[in-house]
């Protein structure tokens, strides 16, 4: 009688075990697949809110509120309408001088990249109202040029300086009391910040080490005995608040703008987060992060202490489009009333405690040149688009330290109420980019982390099945020798 033979397959194929571990293999594929880091990044900051943020624990050092409080207000109440605010023709639109050349190194006077440069538009393709100097007669365009926005130029670098059918009344600027170096009124140009949004421009390397360098470098006062000219002052060499607070508002501006950096960043044909970018420039900093919740709260303040010249019924927003005016309006109202950190009696910084030592006006006058020297170094930036954000952000903190420590103040120009706004919203952003790239980094590790599971548990499929094979041959050869 003839042996019969065990079925090859039933072993494997039927046991309850194997069926379990295919099933787990094949989901863990699927979510391989599947897995969208960037849009679960959103949904969970959306969600979630503040649930797992990543934030500084506790105060932050030299502010009089905790790290959480600005995060949970800024994210829940504050962005999204600064986002809508800085749209508005008022708040989008800078004037600016990218012109002026290096005071200090002539070789970093002009970019150094490729097609940098930019023409000036024609004459006919900027609207009448918009025109510089008109009504002295010294307008200058370039009757033979045009401004072609990414047309075969660089598009990282090239600012589009078209401002399209926006209509707004023209403005002059007065160097009077301003922190901040003014450019020649007639060297300036209209600017939108919309079509010239913050993000990677492939500036880098000594040029622009070069340039954070120098702007650190000033942070070492004159009665300071432990700087000197060759050394950059750190954060530990500071012997009194003042040169803290320095050090810190310009840490956390610079921190801010790496964040902008990372958020948006060209991936060869695709802009997207850059994690890496991230990690290396801020994540692995909790000071920096720190120091990015400090600059949050000291623009917080002086836009509090300066609310009485800037609500609607009492600075002139008016552009010359009534629609537009009365939207800016509600904006600015709903900006100024929808979070607490915008209230009177909310005090995230205390200007009170500076200035306040013996020394204290020669401090004060120290301070206030540091800021207008960094703002001659900003014409050492070679690229334009960051040179144009550059002056913006250190007008807008330039613009905070005269409203906290001018107590007489009863004017702003519109160059400093705009830089203002814009800088609250571009440290506003950051915050709430630190939280999104802290999920995003998560999520990348988890999808890293299964890739990885998913090779294994192929590469053990595999085995496992040859060795099932070479187990089936070993028995198909024993019950053929048995049946001899």
């Amino acid at each position: 009688m003839e042996t019969l033979k065990p079925s090859k397959s039933q072993p494997l194929l039927h046991s309850r075990w194997f069926r379990l571990y295919i099933i787990l293999f094949c989901t863990i594929i699927v979510l391989c697949l599947s897995l969208q880091p960037e849009a679960i990044a959103k949904l969970s900051l959306e969600v979630f809110g503040d649930s797992f943020a990543s934030t500084p624990k506790g105060s932050v050092q030299d502010a009089l509120c905790d790290a959480r409080t600005l995060y949970r207000e800024n994210q829940v109440k504050l962005n999204k309408k600064l986002s809508k605010l800085v749209e508005r023709t008022f708040f989008r639109i800078f004037k600016v001088d990218l012109s002026k050349e290096c005071p200090f190194w002539p070789d970093d006077g002009q970019c150094a990249l490729r097609d940098c440069s930019v023409c000036a538009c024609d004459e006919n393709e900027v609207p009448v109202l918009w025109r510089l100097g008109s009504s002295q007669g010294t307008s200058r365009f370039e009757s033979s040029a045009t401004c072609e926005y990414s047309g075969g130029r660089d598009v990282l670098n090239d600012v589009d300086r078209n401002l399209g059918d926006t209509q707004f009344r023209e403005w002059q600027e007065d160097d009077k009391d301003v922190w901040i170096i003014q450019d020649s009124d007639e060297n300036m140009i209209y600017v939108d910040l919309v079509a010239n949004p913050e993000r990677y421009t492939g500036y880098q390397g000594a040029s622009a080490t070069r340039v954070w360098k120098a702007i650190y470098k000033e942070n070492c006062f004159l009665f300071e005995d432990n700087c000197t000219d060759q050394e950059v002052c750190s954060l530990q060499q500071h012997s009194c608040k003042e040169q803290r607070v320095f050090f810190r508002l310009i840490s956390g501006i610079h921190t801010s703008i790496n964040m902008h950096i990372a958020k948006e960043y060209l991936f060869k044909t695709r802009w997207g987060p850059n994690v890496q970018l991230y990690e290396e420039r801020v994540g692995r900093f909790p000071e920096r992060v720190e120091n990015l919740y400090f600059a949050f709260a000291v623009i917080l303040r002086a836009i509090t202490k300066g609310m009485p010249l800037l609500l609607p019924e009492v600075y002139d927003y008016r552009t010359g489009n009534v629609t537009e005016d009365e939207l800016t309006a509600q904006i600015l109202r709903e900006v100024f009333s929808c979070s607490k950190l915008l209230t009177p009696n909310c005090l995230t910084f205390d200007e009170r405690e500076l200035f306040r030592s013996p020394e204290g006006i020669s401090v004060r006058k120290q301070f206030q040149q540091h800021f207008r020297n960094i703002s001659a170094i900003m014409d050492c930036v070679g690229c334009e688009k960051c040179r144009l954000w550059g002056k913006l952000q250190f007008l807008g903190v330039g613009t905070a330290l005269k409203i906290l420590f001018d107590d007489h103040l009863t004017f702003l120009q519109h160059n400093e109420v705009s830089s203002l706004l814009n800088v609250l919203y571009k440290l506003s952003t950051s915050v709430v980019t630190i939280a999104y790239m802290e999920r995003l980094l998560v999520l990348q590790r988890i999808r890293y982390w299964l890739l990885v599971a998913s090779c294994m548990m192929g590469v053990a499929l595999v085995f496992m099945l040859m060795f099932r094979r070479s187990f089936w041959e070993r028995d198909e050869l024993y019950y053929k020798a048995k049946s001899v």
